[in-house]
């Protein structure tokens, strides 16, 4: 039996994954992603693996859409830190009424309070360890630093995916103590 032909009669595994993944509802959107998988599956199947070609097939198809999964949250994670201008139009009626974001900002604004806040955040960031300001810098692309997901983090620290989440968590909930206290 040709690829193509195991392609065309596995095809119906995708929606099983994708149910049993509680992604049917927006399977237009997953469903491409799923016959990647598919591809991928049945061109590295080794029948002396042990595993029916059905169920190898659905790993690889779920691990292909868990891929998309994560990726699509790092772009949502690097979308969040866009830099904004506060020469950033918000209104312009074509004539003379232009107003920009500096222009929302409240007369009251207090500097001084955020410079306070800065500083804080500053000595909470001198409380941790090199190894949880590398993740935590590298995790959200602080200071201009690329983002990196766990795994990408965990291979430059020699450490496992779980190892790093665990900082992380750790981390946060350090910052969030501490900043709480002052």
């Amino acid at each position: 039996m040709s690829e193509e032909q195991k392609i065309l009669d596995n095809k119906n595994l995708v929606y099983i994954v994708l149910k049993q993944m509680g992604l049917y509802k927006n399977h237009e959107e997953w469903f491409d992603v799923g016959i990647i998988g598919l591809i991928k599956g049945i061109k590295n199947y080794d029948s002396k693996c042990g595993t029916s070609l059905s169920t190898f097939v659905c790993h690889c198809i779920k691990n292909e859409i868990l891929v998309e999964i994560r990726k699509s949250k790092t772009e949502k994670r690097k979308a969040n830190f866009n830099y904004i201008s506060l020469e950033k139009e918000v209104y312009n009626n074509g004539k003379d009424d232009v107003i920009c974001l500096k222009d929302t900002i409240p007369s009251n604004y207090d500097l001084e309070t955020e410079v306070i806040k800065k500083d804080i955040i500053n000595n909470i960031l001198k409380s941790l360890t090199d190894e949880e300001k590398y993740v935590l810098v590298h995790y959200y692309g602080l200071f201009g630093n690329d983002m990196l997901n766990q795994v990408t983090i965990a291979k430059k620290l020699n450490k496992s995916q779980t190892q790093i989440y665990r900082i992380l968590k750790r981390t946060i909930e350090k910052i969030r103590s501490k900043y709480e206290d002052n």
